[in-house]
């Protein structure tokens, strides 16, 4: 019996276990604020008042250096947990215990492992706790939860890499919810061991068509976490296990497959397994598994060697072959040209086409034949691609084996192969084809010729020009002058390319060659050369005078412009003088160097010498690009024209950008017409209405004011000045007023720039006054547009306020209003925040039409 009693040794212990801290874990003093604050936390709601909550989060953060502050904060923080506080105060405690928690919270926060409110935020703080306590909780608790608990409790076991759990996640395989197989299939893939290897692998047995990507992904995963762990065998059976033939793969999705077989290669599997090799080289046949990894064939030519790609081409279905194709392209490699080119006889037309874009870089000298005989006879699409290629190919001697075939071929093959010679800017082959223009073989010689227009060079000019005059066929002669004609455009100076032509048309008698020279010359232009046409105008031979004046009539500049017009003057009515008539016409467009009243005064001359309306509505075409009033006043009268409506509408359509500011009421008076005539086609009268409402836009506006300004506040910006009253505002106010109207250099006639009356500048405040007479008392609106805010008075009082910044847009802001009749007083307030600023203003029919009888003016007057 001992001799001292029960009571005692009950004190004892007590005074024992309160000794039993280490003096390094008790806080000397804990701050009265802090302890307030765990005093408040059961009561705490979200959304509610926290700033103790705040000091707490604070306390944790900074115990990261004090022992004694830790262990402090974890006790009063398990107290919560236990208490009956709120779910919000509990779940609080467990985050923060997630950062400071020990062992010592092993207990509490397990036991909320079956509280639904808290069991994410008790799982979550034990997750991050280290120690085999913690796992050996988890585990134990799994056949206690509920399934999203459990979910919850596999995800902490492999986020933690928790090797000695693999046997109770294993079991968890069985469980009857799908979510929580995947849950633990993730978390032996996240442990990454060979034990959880394995476990993954017997899972392919039990079967895994209700989740094969899940499986895949998870297998993934886990052959990376062994690969990392150097584990590289287990990884490569995982991946083998993916990638085989095995029938339950067959659900096994293509991007898991593919991902496997781009990790046996990063891993050196070839090295470690012989066997797969031959598998991965069985997808080339397969294109279920070949699409998926043609990224990894084509960045792996040592795995995957070119050759042994086009050999498997024979044996791929059509879409496997496409691939390939693809990627041979891709490396281009020219071993294999005879493959791919065999690949061009296949009856599938998208392979023929695929294996004729990878001769492009496959090919070789010996892909010619073939490719010239498609360009020549295959599909439209076959043809393009053959010529693509033909045009690309690389190699040495292609463009001289080229040359050498075009004597033994057809006619058909003979153009592919001039094509491709000028599609190759085979500017060396020159000299053989100046030889070949001379030949007797039309065909080579047309083409001959329009491969000179593209390859040849100024020097050409003679030989080129001597064959023309040799030349027999009309379809090679025709080819022949445009191809003189470009040549000695490639001559620098204009006067050199034309002499050429004009010495030769010296030495030439006869008919056939004089036109050709003429033709030439025509294209070529120039005052040189007139003189020649002047005469040929006048030749015995009527060939020669029908080509002289159409060569005028087509002349490249306005040099030829006096002549045409006195041609259309002398010239009875006939062919001839409708080419004139044409040829002046375009070329009045083109004399730039003619004032505007100008080319109206010869469009004048052209509409009274015009025979008929074919020649009327040359002219017509003419005057829409002579922005002027006289061309207005002369398409307006050419409306009451039938014959002519339509190109009298279209001048009109032309005319009315450039003219909508200067003579606005005539554009709309002639669009009303067009819109009201019986003759006119929807589209038309669509188009006539659509320009008659963008001028309206913009007409009207008032521009005649007076202006105040700028008025400035020292402290206040452009956004706080709009209500502050300035003198203007002020019946006794002393302002001086400055009288503007329309503003030079201001592209828009509706806009005042105050940037130029008032000056440039942030932050101010400009006014702007004047008067409208109204003849009689009326509803009206007025339209504003403003940079930036804008204030309005009608007749002392506000009408309209908007402080905004912006740009200044027509009509953006609408005020209803009533003017008096007689004379009514408009005040405008405008503010700059900052860049340019400026008004547009106008007063319309409620409607927003235009409103008859009102007028503007600095000045009352009387009526």
């Amino acid at each position: 019996m001992s001799r001292f009693p029960k009571a005692f040794w009950l004190v004892a212990l007590a005074v024992l276990c309160s000794c039993a801290t280490p003096r390094s874990l008790r806080m000397e003093t804990v701050p009265s604020e802090l302890e307030a604050a765990f005093q408040q936390l059961p009561n705490y709601r979200f959304g509610e008042p926290n700033a103790f909550v705040v000091q707490i989060s604070n306390a944790v953060n900074t115990s990261q250096q004090s022992p004694a502050q830790r262990h402090w904060l974890e006790g009063k923080l398990l107290d919560v947990v236990k208490s009956s506080g709120t779910r919000d105060a509990r779940d609080f405690a467990c985050r923060q215990l997630s950062l400071i928690g020990t062992k010592t919270s092993v207990s509490t926060l397990v036991s909320l492992l079956t509280d639904e409110e808290l069991s994410d935020s008790a799982r979550y703080a034990l997750e991050r706790i280290p120690g085999s306590a913690v796992e050996k909780s988890l585990v134990k608790s799994l056949a206690k939860v509920n399934s999203h608990t459990r979910q919850g409790i596999l995800n902490s076991l492999g986020s933690r890499q928790s090797a000695r759990s693999v046997s109770a996640i294993r079991r968890a395989l069985s469980d009857e919810d799908k979510d929580v197989v995947a849950a633990a299939l993730y978390a032996l893939a996240n442990i990454g061991s060979p034990k959880s290897a394995l476990a993954l692998i017997g899972f392919r047995a039990q079967g895994f068509a209700d989740m094969p990507y899940v499986y895949g992904d998870a297998c993934l995963i886990c052959a990376e976490r062994l690969v990392d762990k150097g584990y590289y065998t287990g990884a490569l059976q995982i991946y083998g296990m993916l990638i085989s033939k095995h029938k339950s793969n067959r659900l096994m999705p293509e991007e898991i497959r593919s991902a496997a077989l781009k990790g046996v290669y990063a891993t050196g599997g070839m090295s470690y397994n012989a066997n797969m090799s031959g598998a991965l080289f069985g997808m080339l046949h397969d294109i279920e598994r070949l699409g998926p990894v043609a990224d990894l064939i084509r960045e792996s030519p040592d795995l995957f060697p070119a050759k042994d790609l086009a050999e498997a081409l024979d044996v791929c279905e059509p879409s496997a072959q496409l691939i390939l194709l693809g990627i041979l392209s891709d490396r281009g490699d020219s071993s294999v040209s005879d493959e791919v080119l065999q690949a061009v006889e296949s009856p599938d037309a998208s392979v023929r086409r695929a294996a004729l874009e990878a001769l492009t870089v496959c090919g070789d000298i010996h892909s010619l034949d073939t490719l010239i005989q498609i360009a020549a006879t295959g599909d439209r699409q076959e043809q393009e691609s053959a010529r693509t290629t033909l045009s690309r190919l690389q190699g040495e001697g292609i463009n001289e084996r080229l040359l050498a075939q075009i004597p033994d071929i057809s006619p058909e093959y003979q153009v592919e192969v001039f094509r491709a010679l000028v599609s190759r800017v085979a500017s060396e082959t020159r000299p053989e084809l100046l030889k070949m223009a001379q030949s007797q073989n039309a065909t080579i010689q047309r083409e001959s010729f329009r491969a000179i227009a593209s390859l040849g060079m100024a020097e050409d000019v003679t030989p080129t020009l001597q064959a023309l005059l040799e030349a027999q066929d009309e379809s090679a002669r025709k080819e022949a002058e445009r191809t003189v004609a470009l040549l000695c455009e490639k001559q620098p100076d204009q006067t050199g390319r034309t002499q050429i032509i004009l010495n030769a048309l010296a030495d030439v008698d006869d008919v056939t060659n004089t036109c050709s020279l003429l033709r030439i010359m025509g294209r070529l232009g120039g005052s040189q050369a007139l003189e020649s046409f002047r005469q040929a105008m006048e030749s015995e031979d009527a060939d020669i005078r029908e080509t002289a004046i159409r060569s005028l009539s087509e002349w490249p500049d306005a040099t030829a412009l006096d002549d045409l017009m006195q041609r259309v003057q002398s010239l009875d009515e006939g062919l001839h003088k409708t080419l004139a008539m044409r040829g002046a016409a375009r070329l009045i467009g083109l004399a730039q160097d003619k004032t505007s009243q100008e080319r109206v005064a010869l469009c004048t001359q052209l509409m009274n010498l015009a025979g008929n309306a074919g020649e009327k509505k040359l002219v017509l075409s003419v005057l829409g690009k002579v922005p002027t009033a006289e061309s207005l006043e002369m398409v307006t009268a050419s409306l009451g024209d039938e014959e002519l409506f339509s190109e009298a509408s279209a001048a009109l359509f032309d005319l009315s950008n450039p003219l909508k500011e200067t003579n606005f009421k005539e554009l709309e008076s002639a669009l009303d017409r067009i819109i009201s005539a019986t003759t006119t086609d929807d589209n038309t009268r669509e188009k006539a209405e659509e320009i008659l409402v963008g001028l309206d836009r913009y007409s009207g506006h008032i521009l005649i004011w007076e202006v105040a300004g700028p008025y400035t506040q020292e402290g206040s910006k452009g956004e706080d000045l709009l209500d502050v009253v300035f003198a203007p505002e002020q019946a006794a106010g002393d302002v001086e007023w400055k009288a503007i109207g329309k503003q030079e250099g201001v592209p828009d006639a509706w806009y005042v720039n105050l940037d130029d009356s008032v000056g440039e500048g942030a932050h101010r405040i400009a006014y702007l006054r004047t008067l409208v007479w109204s003849p009689e008392q009326k509803k009206a609106q007025i339209e504003i547009g403003s940079d930036d805010g804008v204030k309005v008075w009608l007749n002392d009082e506000v009408v309209h306020s908007k402080n905004v910044g912006r740009g200044c847009t027509p009509g953006e802001d609408k005020a209803r209003v009533v003017l008096k009749e007689g004379w009514n007083r408009l005040l405008v307030k405008v503010s700059n925040y900052t860049g340019g600023w400026g008004l547009a203003l106008r007063i319309r029919s409620p409607k927003g039409r235009t409103l008859d009888g009102l007028e503007v003016a600095l000045e009352e007057s009387p009526k």
